[in-house]
């Protein structure tokens, strides 16, 4: 049988696991981006220092992609 302290340790290491890699393919994308220094390095913070969500809100925001804004 199955203990449930086990299912839960692999729970938790399949989070920390999809943390990691959400945050390592993040990291490689803001590498990527025409951004100014200072900027990546506050997206750096952001996505280290606030887990996933800082790596999902940098996915929403997009910062620096070609998009035409109304003058």
């Amino acid at each position: 049988m199955i203990n449930m302290g086990t299912i839960f340790q692999s729970v938790n290491v399949l989070i920390i696991l999809a943390w990691i890699v959400l945050m390592i393919v993040t990291l490689f994308q803001l590498k990527d981006r025409s951004l100014p220094a200072t900027a990546k390095v506050l997206w750096v913070i952001v996505v280290t220092c606030i887990p996933i969500l800082g790596a999902v809100a940098f996915f929403i925001i997009q910062p620096d992609t070609d998009k035409d804004e109304p003058l």
